[in-house]
């Protein structure tokens, strides 16, 4: 008799119990590209786009939404554009891009489909 836990979901994603027990979903396209989502009491969603650190943190019950902004990133990534990219220099500094990054994210950027 096995076990019959699932680890993974039909679409490949970890399951809850997956991430409850320390697996950790990843994704990467190349170095400037990559993001991850794991579980230590809230989900973390890290990794980074054109470059740029980011790091969002959802409840525990918001796997969901964990997986709509980790799937937003890779949509971005693909598109090869910066989240509000037009409306900044090319010298501006990491951090102020990361807050445009959240800001976009937070005003709807997942509702849009992740484009600019």
């Amino acid at each position: 008799m096995g076990n019959n836990t699932k680890l993974k979901t039909k679409r490949g994603q970890n399951t809850m119990y997956a991430f409850a027990c320390g697996y950790i979903e990843q994704w990467e396209m190349d170095a400037d590209n990559r993001a991850t989502i794991e579980l230590d009491s809230i989900f973390h969603v890290k990794g980074f786009l054109c470059g740029v650190h980011f790091w969002e943190v959802f409840g525990r019950n918001e796997l969901k939404k964990a997986r709509q902004f980790f799937a937003s990133i890779k949509r971005q990534a693909k598109s090869n554009c910066l989240p509000c990219a037009s409306d900044t220099e090319a010298d501006q500094s990491t951090k102020d891009t990361q807050s445009a990054f959240q800001t976009y994210w937070k005003n709807g950027w997942k509702r849009r489909g992740g484009t600019c």
